[in-house]
């Protein structure tokens, strides 16, 4: 609503249900719209792919766009697992996932302290966890941030519970939470305020992102490309560079996205409308200036008409020069002449 979007169609379905998932893509495919946002886990996805497969939802008439709460990983492991077939893995490339990503120069930092961490240094911490390999810490995916500023978050407010003041001890833990601000791995860590959605993290200082999946070499396993999104003046959009908008691959293989089934029928509805005001048009001319001519002349036969028959009455009675007749008599037998010059 705030950002003046109609609202959406929503279709729920069970989570872990097969059945219900395959129900609600059934109930999708009956819909105009062409655009789906799928929030999903992994378990939920066999039943929507394969009854999207089988219904052809998945060749180029729609655009998916996906959460993040599943990936490309998941849906090879259930290829592996022989949930969904490798068929409808091929078809899945071109599809989207948006969402936020770790700040960037954050990030990058700390990457560089991740890296400089040791099996020993780590087993030193805690026993447990020795016997790890160094390949553990070279490359961290951007999860890693996301658990640490989740980790020290909590640490955060817990000690500041225990070492702060008398207000803050009385303050509950997730009140304590929201208070919490630090620059983290992943950005600058802050929550919302008061109202809906409090307790929100801040997302101002994380990159916004769309991941497009894509096959490796052409084939097989299912990867993603990323693609940094730059945002405008309008919270509400953000838009491709060029350069990544003229690489995009949509669903079903195409170049370009597919068009939103109901600004077509808008299109159809308008382009009709402009028929026939055409027709309209070509018949009041094609049929009423005819028709007017028509009743132009018309009105001139009948005037000359009569101008011809008066003109006949005068020949007439010029030629024979006959006393005038009168077909009726006026009461009492007289008439009266009136004669002027």
């Amino acid at each position: 609503a705030a950002c003046a979007l109609t609202p959406p169609l929503k279709i729920k379905f069970e989570y872990d249900d097969e059945q219900s998932a395959r129900e609600a893509v059934r109930t999708l495919s009956k819909q105009p719209q062409t655009i789906v946002v799928l929030l999903a886990f992994v378990n939920d996805l066999p039943g929507i792919f394969n009854e999207a497969d089988a219904l052809g939802l998945l060749s180029g008439s729609h655009a998916w766009i996906g959460s993040r709460s599943f990936s490309p990983a998941s849906v090879n492991a259930l290829v592996d697992a022989g949930r969904i077939s490798n068929t409808t893995r091929d078809k899945l490339e071109g599809m989207l996932q948006a969402g936020h990503a770790p700040n960037t120069e954050s990030f990058g930092l700390f990457k560089q302290s991740f890296a400089r961490l040791s099996p020993k240094e780590c087993e030193a911490m805690d026993p447990q966890l020795g016997g790890m390999e160094p390949s553990t810490f070279a490359d961290p995916p951007e999860n890693t941030a996301y658990a640490f500023d989740a980790t020290a978050t909590v640490a955060l407010a817990l000690r500041e519970q225990r070492e702060g003041n008398l207000t803050s001890a009385n303050l509950s833990t997730a009140e304590l939470l929201r208070r919490v601000s630090f620059e983290g791995a992943s950005g600058a860590v802050s929550f919302g305020g008061e109202g809906h959605g409090a307790g929100d993290r801040n997302v101002a200082s994380l990159s916004s992102e769309l991941r497009s999946w894509r096959q490796e070499d052409g084939a097989g396993e299912l990867d993603y490309v990323p693609l940094p999104l730059e945002a405008g003046a309008n919270p509400c959009f953000a838009t491709l560079s060029p350069e990544a908008a003229a690489g995009m691959v949509w669903l079903g293989g195409g170049s370009t996205p597919p068009r939103d089934a109901i600004l077509v029928a808008e299109e159809e509805e308008r382009r009709r409308r402009d028929e026939a005001q055409a027709l309209v048009w070509k018949l009041c001319v094609g049929v009423g200036v005819p028709g007017l001519l028509l009743l132009a002349c018309g009105v001139a036969l009948l005037f000359y008409s009569f101008l011809l028959q008066s003109r006949r009455k005068q020949l007439l009675w010029r030629h024979s020069r006959l006393p005038l007749r009168f077909s009726h008599t006026a009461p009492g037998g007289k008439y009266h002449l009136f004669l002027s010059h």
